[in-house]
């Protein structure tokens, strides 16, 4: 499961834990750095036997993301979340989209 979230900067992970269904665990990146911000970030939601792993991805400025491997007894799976900034899409988006998606595609990645 994907999800943009209203989760403050300075909830603790258990609370975090305590919104999940039982037998799921919580991935989770703040948008910003500063708790007198309202929350905000992305979540990725999955079952506890499946074994995860956050992809370091570079930053953009017209959108925030989270990337995680998701690996399971039979597949392995890189999962993107994405959370645009802007409420048009522009070229610079699309431009950072494409490298987002090339970092994900490189050969340095092996998932």
């Amino acid at each position: 499961m994907l999800t943009g979230t209203w989760i403050p900067l300075d909830v603790s992970y258990a609370v975090m834990l305590d919104v999940t269904p039982q037998g799921y665990t919580i991935v989770h990146r703040h948008h910003g750095t500063s708790t007198e911000q309202r929350g905000g970030g992305l979540a990725v939601i999955h079952r506890k036997q499946i074994k995860m792993t956050t992809v370091n991805l570079r930053e953009h400025s017209e959108f925030k993301s989270l990337a995680v491997k998701l690996v399971d007894d039979r597949s392995t799976s890189v999962v993107v979340c994405v959370y645009t900034l802007q409420g048009s899409v522009t070229s610079i988006f699309t431009d950072q989209l494409s490298d987002l998606l090339d970092q994900i595609i490189q050969p340095r990645h092996r998932w």
